[in-house]
């Protein structure tokens, strides 16, 4: 009795250290994910073993018309880095989809149907780099869904319907360098919506409704170098909206409804290279709004509705001697141009 009491405990023991190691619940994944992981690991599912899951780096399932995934289909990959989850159909995620994925660097759920996302469907993901969620059909989403992501670089947030963004979105994402939300529907936006961003590099906004932006918006982003605003709705800017902005090399604000710009708007961008006005509604130049740029290739004010500048607006105090002037299709009249033709010589540039 004793020796068949050990045999059963032995035979116990080694089944559930078997189902335990075979993880045969892979078997039982989304058919998809169980057919990746079988590809992956060169073996049918009811032998994959823990140890086999933690040797998966990569896991492709873009464009395999996935409508649905369940809890548990990622469970195990402990080593997973990269996930390709775009070009696929879905609409909905469980919260608990990517629980457990602590090593996962580079998330792609692009090209897809999502309309909404659970808040802590990312929570945990630590080592995430690169989040890219554009080409979707998200309209809302939940102001801690970013929250503990310190290790962020790129969020691509564009071609959504997003038309609100909660003030605290961005929180604590300190490693983020790239953020881009063009074409979506947002007309305005929180004054401290991307305070803390000291590492963002990249800010894009192109393609919405934006009709006017907080004074303070961009204060503190030190590091930022590009900025991105096309083709919304903006009829004025705060005179310091850009204050502070040292780093920053390129500013695109064409085809808005500027018809005025503050004089000392552009004052201490001693780095910007890049200065996109065209398009705009703009009849008057203050004297002196160029002034310190001693670095710029670039101002394009052409399709605007200059009848008149001043000889001072591009005063070679501070202004670079190099910068070509776009100003074709304006009201100038002759009188002018044969100044500015004077002033800027080759650098004035009427096509």
């Amino acid at each position: 009795m004793l020796l068949k009491n050990k045999i059963f405990t032995s035979f116990f023991l080694i089944s559930l250290f078997w189902t335990s190691a075979s993880h045969a619940n892979v078997c039982l994944r989304t058919g998809v994910v169980r057919v990746a992981l079988e590809q992956a690991i060169l073996k049918p599912c009811n032998e994959i073993t823990s140890s086999d899951l933690n040797t998966v780096n990569t896991l492709n399932l873009f464009d395999k018309k996935i409508t649905k995934l369940k809890t548990g289909d990622f469970e195990g990959l402990n080593a997973l880095s990269n996930l390709y989850l775009n070009n696929n159909q879905l609409s909905t995620l469980p919260e608990e989809i990517f629980q457990g994925l602590t090593s996962l660097s580079n998330l792609y759920l692009n090209n897809n149907q999502l309309s909404t996302l659970p808040e802590g469907i990312f929570q945990g993901l630590t080592s995430l780099n690169e989040l890219s969620l554009y080409n979707n059909q998200l309209n809302t989403l939940p102001e801690g869904i970013f929250q503990g992501l310190t290790d962020l670089n790129y969020l691509s947030l564009f071609d959504n319907q997003l038309s609100t963004l909660p003030e605290g979105i961005f929180q604590g994402l300190t490693s983020l360098r790239s953020l881009s939300l063009n074409n979506n529907q947002l007309s305005t936006l929180p004054e401290g919506i991307f305070q803390g961003l000291t590492s963002l590099y990249e800010l894009s906004f192109n393609d919405n409704q934006l009709s006017t932006l907080p004074e303070g918006i961009f204060q503190g982003l030190t590091s930022l170098n590009y900025i991105y605003l096309s083709n919304n709705q903006l009829s004025t800017l705060p005179e310091g909206i850009f204050q502070g902005l040292t780093a920053l090399g390129h500013i695109e604000l064409y085809n808005n409804q500027l018809s005025l710009l503050p004089e000392g708007i552009f004052q201490g961008l001693i780095s910007l290279n890049y200065l996109f006005l065209n398009k705009n509604q703009l009849s008057t130049l203050p004297d002196g709004i160029f002034q310190g740029l001693a670095y710029l290739y670039q101002l394009h004010l052409e399709l605007n509705a200059l009848t008149d500048i001043s000889e001072y607006v591009f005063s070679p105090l501070g202004f670079s001697k190099e910068a070509d002037v776009y100003l074709g299709n304006n009201l100038l009249s002759a009188q002018t141009l044969e100044m500015l033709k004077e002033q800027l010589g080759n650098n004035l540039l009427l096509h």
